[in-house]
């Protein structure tokens, strides 16, 4: 079978992407793109949706450590 269209993961413009994204909108990419991952199994835009996955859910940790980090400062509040 022959496949046209392959696409072109733009790295530099979807890192900004997802950071603009809110938390559900990374839940829905996620979700959304383990469904394709799983049903095109073999074709070639696979690693496409991968890499989304991939960039949401880094983005995903990324706030975790920031909101832990906070939540960590917010807790030295008056220590001395």
């Amino acid at each position: 079978m022959t496949y046209y269209g392959q696409k072109v993961f733009d790295h530099k413009g979807y890192c900004a992407k997802v950071q603009a994204m809110s938390d559900e909108s990374l839940v829905e990419v996620i979700r959304q793109c383990e469904f394709v991952a799983a049903e095109w199994d073999r074709h070639p835009n696979r690693h496409y949706y991968l890499t989304e996955i991939a960039y949401c859910r880094g983005e995903q940790a990324n706030r975790a450590t920031e909101a832990a980090a906070a939540c960590g400062q917010m807790l030295n509040w008056g220590v001395e």
